[in-house]
């Protein structure tokens, strides 16, 4: 759910219900517990990490989706091979209902 706050005079959308106040307290506590001049190489590598995660995520939904459409394809296979296998099991009981009866 987003919800849209005003904080000094720039709009930012909050996640996870973050209030302004909430909001306030991380920023200081990043400050003192980090220092400014080391918060920019933390976003980096939190910008890096979070790639990471996407592109990682990206590979697992890309291999479940393949594995999805291999078996689609073994599954319309074998249903083609039954639905064959019960068209030529029907021919025959066809033709032997047809022979004359010796």
């Amino acid at each position: 759910m987003k919800r849209l706050s005003y904080f000094w005079g720039m709009q930012i959308v909050y996640f996870l219900n973050i209030g302004t106040g909430e909001l306030l307290v991380i920023i200081l506590f990043v400050l003192l517990f980090f220092g400014s001049k080391s918060i920019p190489d933390l976003a980096r590598t939190l910008g890096k990490g979070m790639r990471e995660i996407k592109n990682a995520s990206d590979a697992v939904k890309r291999e479940i989706s393949d594995s999805v459409k291999i078996a689609d394809e073994k599954i319309q296979t074998r249903r083609t091979e039954i639905e064959n296998e019960y068209r030529k099991t029907l021919d025959q009981i066809e033709d032997e209902e047809n022979l004359p009866k010796g």
